[in-house]
């Protein structure tokens, strides 16, 4: 494609004619340029991708995008003003044509992106409409995730390329979660979203957003990029949620656990260990409901997905719904059974809400035994909610192991002493730095009738410390422990 083209309705200053440049594809990386590409310098936390545009340029790159001008540069230089932007913009004009039409949905709150994700691509697959995802588990077109992108919602240029391969396979949607970061680095800047779904808002993120409030601000941007017959879906139970229901202006739908006054919601509902099952309320009628995921988180999750598939798709209305073949999600209430050493439960929950309502969640459907808990925080992030959830898991918990969780940077032990901040007075909590050892030790204390929650990974495969990554799975590490150790 032309660089002309490219750049269309940019703003930019160049060093250099630009008219005849034709383009192989865009890259951000210098080490993923070849010749005839386009490489655009992006500014991030820990590297500056102007210092590796002599690389890019070795390695092939006819032009470069840059938001400072760089002096004795070969090549043509293309100056903007907002690197993020224009990466967005750059890769919608060179993208665009190849992948319209194309329905894309996007997810965004604190918690249950991933699984209402999920559950939506999965009603969206059940009725023959081939769908795409894209998010924390990685990239998912059919079977299996692809861990290639290591961001929830990865860079705009990438969501354009995977959207493009998906079209390529004969996918025909695209269900992306989207952060509240990447909302706010404009990792999805100019994309026409047929659904907007917001989960719920609590603390996160404030070592990046620093307010409630600004993290919010960050949320509503999503809602202002709703096609002209795309729908908002909201949860009218969270305050966040209401507050944004109210101020949206474009086609919308609510749904909430008990509230009748909204579109759908739960008029019975009833939680077990193996199922959740109950009657929901819609605009077509009442639907009789069954599937295999545990508590209110998961039941929001739902109603979630089944609001934006039937604002959407209102002839796939039906009373009775089924959703046994709903495969499990990863690392989100993943459930590993014991022979003498109780349930484990696997869940990625990482913040203060997340982590209350587990604990909700086991004391409905737990008919006796104990409910102890491993669990860390991660290093590198908000560290106002590590003293939170020290508080909630010892006001909940029988046995708690405290334990690393990606330090990253930071030292492990000084992580775990702010955890320790606000738990009760006199309470006693094991310390295991290292995560291994920490979920045996929880294991080998529980019986068979207790609950036994490893929090904080999830379907993670690797754990982050002083800048190196090794491989870590809590999964793995559970069944090899119940192989060890139990008859």
């Amino acid at each position: 494609m032309l660089l002309q083209n490219i750049l269309h309705n940019i703003k930019y200053k160049t060093t250099m004619q630009i008219d005849d440049i034709n383009i192989n594809k865009i890259e951000y990386d210098s080490r993923k340029i070849n010749k005839n590409d386009l490489f655009i310098a992006i500014k991030g936390d820990i590297s500056d991708g102007h210092l590796f545009i002599n690389s890019a340029i070795k390695n092939g790159a006819i032009a470069i995008i840059v938001s400072e001008k760089k002096l004795d540069i070969s090549v043509p230089q293309i100056i903007v003003d907002d690197d993020r932007k224009t990466l967005a913009q750059i890769s919608s004009n060179f993208y665009k044509t190849q992948i319209e039409p194309f329905d894309i949905y996007g997810i965004t709150g604190t918690n249950g992106k991933t699984t209402t994700a999920l559950i939506l691509k999965y009603l969206l697959n059940f009725k023959n409409r081939k769908s795409g995802y894209i998010g924390t588990l990685g990239i998912q077109a059919f079977k299996e995730y692809k861990k290639n992108l290591s961001l929830t919602t990865p860079e705009s240029l990438d969501i354009y390329k995977t959207i493009f391969n998906f079209k390529t396979g004969q996918i025909e949607s695209a269900v992306i979660e989207v952060s509240s970061i990447a909302l706010d680095r404009k990792r999805v800047y100019q994309i026409p979203f047929k659904i907007a779904l917001f989960t719920n808002l609590s603390q996160d993120h404030l070592d990046y957003h620093r307010t409630m409030s600004a993290y919010f601000e960050a949320k509503k941007t999503l809602f202002q990029q709703i096609k002209k017959d795309g729908f908002a879906i909201i949860n009218i139970d969270d305050n966040y949620g209401k507050k944004l229901f109210g101020s949206i202006k474009s086609q919308k739908k609510s749904f909430s656990l008990n509230n009748n006054k909204a579109d759908y919601y739960f008029e019975t509902i009833d939680y077990n260990i193996e199922n959740t099952t109950g009657i929901i309320h819609s605009p077509f009628g009442k639907i009789n409901i069954q599937f295999p995921l545990l508590g209110s988180f998961n039941a929001y999750n739902l109603l979630g997905a089944i609001a934006s598939q039937l604002s959407l798709f209102p002839n796939d209305y039906s009373k009775d719904m089924n959703l046994k073949t709903l495969p499990p999600i990863p690392g989100r209430m993943e459930i590993i059974k014991t022979k003498q050493h109780g349930t484990a439960i696997v869940d990625f929950a990482h913040t203060p809400d997340a982590m209350e309502k587990i604990f909700n969640t086991i004391k409905i459907i737990q008919k006796t035994g104990k409910i102890n808990i491993a669990f860390g925080c991660g290093g590198n992030r908000d560290k106002t909610k590590r003293p939170m959830m020290g508080k909630i898991a010892s006001e909940n918990a029988d046995e708690i192991i405290l334990t690393n969780d990606n330090p990253r940077d930071e030292n492990p032990l000084a992580i775990i002493d702010d955890i320790k901040k606000d738990v009760k007075t006199n309470y006693q909590i094991k310390i295991i730095e290292n995560r291994k050892n920490a979920i045996a030790e929880i294991l080998r204390v529980s019986n068979k009738n207790d609950v036994v929650l490893i929090l904080g990974k999830g379907d993670e495969r690797e754990m982050e410390i002083d800048g190196k990554k090794i491989p870590f799975d809590d999964r793995k590490i559970i069944n090899s422990w119940i192989k060890k150790n139990e008859n």
